[in-house]
């Protein structure tokens, strides 16, 4: 999540803690709710990043939502987080929501590609504001 919180702070407001590290916001009770999981992405056997998945969504007809999504940029424009998000979506088909905040360019950049050759049912693109900040939201079917 350090790194995650790096990466964001190029768009939004994150601030290093006195200790040098990025003050990580509590997240027992995100944790705690039923099917939160976080999944590990691996390059030959190294850590190369993170997915969480959750059902937190903005839309009751929606199951799934992307949470957190994070590759280290050594393994990035590699297909790492393409075949990172198709393996998830594959393990838990169903109606999918997954945003990004407008500000966030790389993601934006990212998504934009991913969905341009990525076929989903019933792909809609809008932006609207969700925990106060203006985001690029997909939802699709699996």
């Amino acid at each position: 999540m350090q790194f995650y919180n790096y990466d964001m702070s190029e768009s939004v407001p994150i601030h290093f803690a006195a200790n040098g590290l990025y003050q990580l916001q509590p997240k027992e009770a995100y944790w705690a709710q039923f099917l939160v999981a976080a999944f590990l992405i691996k390059v030959d056997g190294e850590l190369a990043g993170f997915a969480v998945l959750d059902t937190e969504t903005s839309a009751p007809d929606r199951q799934y939502n992307l949470g957190y999504f994070f590759v280290a940029r050594r393994y990035r424009k590699q297909g790492v987080g393409r075949a990172a998000v198709l393996q998830l979506m594959s393990n838990f088909p169903g109606s999918w929501e997954i945003y990004h905040l407008v500000s966030n360019l790389p993601a934006a950049k990212f998504w934009q590609t991913f969905f341009s050759t990525a076929h989903m049912a019933a792909l809609t693109k809008n932006e609207r504001l969700i925990h106060d900040e203006l985001c690029t939201l997909y939802q699709f079917t699996i």
